[in-house]
């Protein structure tokens, strides 16, 4: 899949030595310390900017090719002490020899693409008091195999940890209540998600292309299931739905080859465009009242559906949404409100297929086929039945 384009872009038990290293650094005359020109210091690797109105410092920059890495928590220059308190946008960008890191508490804010690339990281202990993780943060750290997530942490940036190829196991906090895009984006291997009840939406491409993820939880009060959220997760098999949620997206679970059937909660009102698309272990699906339009390709090619059944408020069944399903055998509609049936919605349906149509009347159930036979549905076998 196509990465963002349009943004720049575990805990790991380090040694003692590593942890206790975490203290404040004097940069004294006895230090090796390089003053550039544009006001930064440079230290045992590590470049910093320091504010004297706060008597603050920020990691800007890393130039050592060492491993290992400890931030301290505060650092001494011509006798003023200046409190480590944030890493900046890019800092540590494509340190690809860089193995672990340890940050302080200290360190309140960690900047856009920090840590962006940093092909060998293996490693990070995150400081407590941080509140976000921004845009790109770890993204293709490709041997980052676990994070923990501190509990403070509030909103999560856009492709965040995007192609961590060797993340395993994520844990969301309920703190975390804003997401960006694509936050897990073909993390090829990760296999195991618990997200947060402080969520009320999973994101677009959030989980596009985990192909290892198997099973997914939605917490209680998301509404909403982004664009290409779950695409093409070819291993998820079971997806529990909360009862509050309203909205899938476009691409929402398209691709899901291993997913047999879905329980929608009551509460759902829109299914949009190719949300189950190619999903061909879907046997059955059941549309809730509710839901009054059934998006473009919704469940095209779902080759392995067998059952369909249409809620009362469905007004619209746009163009291709059942196309491709062969295997249909067994259709229910309700006539009452089915105003528009979209071309080739049932292109697939044989004379083995049975479509029992609810109406209150016979030529309200005409109207129905006539709209049904028009979009496919020709060599079908229907069924009037008479509403209550």
């Amino acid at each position: 899949m196509k990465r963002i384009e349009d943004i720049r872009g575990g805990l790991v038990t380090f040694a003692l030595a590593a942890l206790t290293a975490v203290m404040s650094l004097g940069l004294t005359g006895a230090d090796r310390v390089a003053m550039a020109s544009d006001g930064e210091i440079t230290y045992k690797g590590l470049v910093y900017t320091l504010d004297s109105t706060d008597a603050t410092a920020a990691v800007c920059g890393y130039e050592s090719e060492e491993s290992r890495v400890t931030i301290p928590e505060s650092i001494t220059y011509d006798g003023v002490t200046y409190e480590v308190n944030r890493i900046d946008d890019q800092a540590f960008t494509d340190c690809v020899n860089m193995e672990n890191i340890s940050i302080p508490d200290s360190v309140e804010s960690i900047g856009f693409g920090a840590f962006e690339g940093c092909s060998a990281l293996e490693g990070v202990l995150m400081p407590s008091g941080i509140k976000a993780i921004e845009d790109l943060t770890f993204s293709d750290c490709t041997c980052l195999s676990e994070i923990v997530i501190p509990s403070g942490v509030v909103s999560m940036g856009s492709g965040c940890f995007s192609y961590c190829a060797s993340l395993t196991k994520v844990v969301i906090p309920d703190s975390v209540t804003s997401l960006g895009g694509a936050v897990f984006e073909d993390c090829d291997s990760l296999s195991s998600v618990v997200l947060g009840d402080g969520l009320t939406e999973i994101t677009a491409s959030m989980f596009e292309d985990c192909v290892s993820l198997k099973s997914v939880d939605i917490p209680k009060n998301v509404t909403t299931i982004g664009r290409n959220a779950f695409a093409d997760c070819d291993e998820i098999s079971s997806v529990s739905l909360p009862k509050g949620l309203t909205k899938i997206c476009a691409g929402a679970f398209m691709g899901c080859v291993s997913i047999e059937s879905i329980d929608f909660p009551s509460s759902l009102r829109s299914i949009g465009e190719t949300a189950f698309a190619d999903c061909t272990g879907l046997k059955s699906v059941e549309i809730p009242n509710k839901v009054k339009t059934i998006g473009n390709n919704a469940f095209e090619n779902c080759t392995a559906l067998k059952t369909v059944l249409v809620g009362k408020s469905v007004k619209s069944i746009k163009k291709e949404a059942f196309g491709g399903c062969a295997k249909i055998n067994r259709i229910s509609i309700n006539a009452g409100k089915l105003k528009k049936v979209g071309g080739d919605a049932f292109d697939s349906l044989t004379s083995k297929t049975r479509v029992k149509v609810t109406a209150k009347s016979r030529k309200s159930y005409k109207k129905a086929v006539k709209l049904l036979k028009k979009a496919g549905g020709k060599k079908a076998k229907y069924i009037y039945k008479k509403s209550a």
